[in-house]
C-alpha cells in the first residue's frame, strides 16, 4: 500500500511538472536588444501575452549591463518597436502607434535619458516603417510610404495585386525616405518618384536599413524600380544626397543588390550581390568605392540568412552580424 501511495505521488508530481497549455500565457519575449553607447544599458522590446485581447503588449525596458536591474519606459502603449540609442546615448528612438486605436499609425518618438515622458516628432500618414540616426544625432532619416492616390468612385475599394505579399490590404504604393529633427517639427522629404525603398513591416527587421555616411551628407539606400515586394531583380543600390534628395548608382550591376552599409571612414561601402555576380548564385558581400561606379571585390559568399541574421562561410576569420548588418575581417596574411 505505501508502495502504491509512493508511486501515485511521484506520478502526481512529475505530471505537475509538465508544462500546461495556459503555461504559454506567462512566456515573456525579448526582442532587438540594443547597447547603450557607454555600454552600460540596454534597451529591448519586452513582450507579454494579453489573453483578454488575443495579442502580445509590448513595452520598450531598459536594462542595466552592470545589476540587471529593468526599469519599462513605456506604459500600455501599442506598436512599440525598434528602439534606437541617439549617437552620444542622451535619447532613445522608437516606434510606436500614434494612439492606442485600433488603426493608429507606427509613428517615430523620442524618450530623454535624463528623464520625461515619450514624445511623438512624426506625423507620417501611412506611418513610420523604418529610421536612423545621422552619425552627429541632429536628424532621423525615416521612411514612410506615399499616400495612394483616392480613387473616383468612393465606394470602390478595389486595387490592383501584382507581385505583393498575399496579405496585402490595399494597394501599394512608394515608400520615400524623409528626415525629422529629434526635436520635432515639420519633417522634410528627401527622395521621390515611382520607384521605392524595400518595404518594412515593424517589429520584424527591415529588409534594408538605411545606412547614413560618416558626414551625414549621404545616405545609402536600395532603390526598387516600384513597391512590389516580390518582383525580381529590380533593387540596386543608390547614394541619397541628404540636402537635395538626387541618387546616384553606386554599380553598374545587372542583378539585385541590397543591405548597403557605409565603411567606418566612409570611403566604401560594403552590400548585397550574388556571389561571381551570376544570377543563380547565393548573396555574397560586396565592397565598392563610394566615389565611384565599380565594384572592386567579392568579400565572401553567404551560406544562410534569416529574420536579418546571417551566417556566412568563407576566408574571413573574424564576423559580426548587428540589425542585418554585416562585417568581415580577413585573417592577417
Amino acid at each position: 500500500m505505501k508502495r502504491l501511495m509512493l508511486f501515485t505521488f511521484i506520478a502526481a508530481s512529475a505530471y505537475a511538472a509538465r508544462i500546461q497549455p495556459t503555461d504559454l500565457y506567462k512566456q515573456v519575449n525579448i526582442n532587438d536588444p540594443q547597447i547603450s553607447p557607454d555600454g552600460k544599458t540596454i534597451a529591448c522590446i519586452v513582450s507579454h501575452a494579453n489573453v483578454k485581447d488575443d495579442r502580445w503588449d509590448e513595452e520598450l525596458t531598459l536594462v542595466d549591463v552592470g545589476g540587471g536591474a529593468m526599469r519599462p519606459i513605456t506604459y500600455e502603449r501599442r506598436g512599440v518597436a525598434s528602439p534606437r540609442w541617439s549617437p552620444d546615448g542622451s535619447q532613445l528612438a522608437f516606434l510606436a502607434n500614434a494612439t492606442n486605436e485600433r488603426d493608429a499609425k507606427r509613428q517615430l518618438w523620442i524618450v530623454s535619458m535624463r528623464g520625461g515622458d515619450p514624445r511623438r516628432i512624426t506625423d507620417a500618414k501611412q506611418a513610420v516603417q523604418q529610421f536612423a540616426w545621422s552619425p552627429d544625432g541632429s536628424q532621423i532619416a525615416f521612411v514612410s510610404a506615399d499616400e495612394a492616390v483616392p480613387n473616383e468612385d468612393k465606394n470602390n475599394k478595389s486595387f490592383e495585386i501584382v507581385d505583393d505579399d498575399y496579405q496585402v490590404r490595399e494597394a501599394m504604393t512608394p515608400s520615400h525616405v524623409w528626415v525629422v529633427s529629434p526635436n520635432g517639427g515639420n519633417a522634410r522629404r528627401v527622395t521621390s518618384g515611382s520607384w521605392s525603398v524595400p518595404i518594412a513591416h515593424p517589429p520584424g527587421p527591415a529588409p534594408s536599413p538605411l545606412s547614413w555616411s560618416p558626414d551625414g551628407k549621404t545616405l545609402a539606400v536600395t532603390k526598387r524600380e516600384n513597391p512590389h515586394e516580390k518582383t525580381p531583380n529590380i533593387s540596386r543600390v543608390v547614394l541619397v544626397d541628404v540636402a537635395t534628395g538626387s541618387t546616384r548608382r553606386l554599380t553598374t550591376h545587372d542583378l539585385d543588390e541590397s543591405q548597403p552599409v557605409f565603411s567606418p571612414d566612409g570611403s566604401e561601402i560594403a552590400y548585397w550581390h550574388p556571389h561571381t555576380g551570376e544570377r543563380e548564385n547565393q548573396n555574397a558581400i560586396w565592397i565598392a568605392p563610394a566615389s565611384a561606379s565599380t565594384a572592386r571585390r567579392e568579400k565572401m559568399p553567404i551560406s544562410h540568412s534569416t529574420n536579418g541574421r546571417t551566417v556566412m562561410t568563407g576566408n574571413p576569420s573574424v564576423i559580426t552580424t548587428k540589425a542585418g548588418k554585416s562585417f568581415a575581417s580577413e585573417p592577417s596574411p
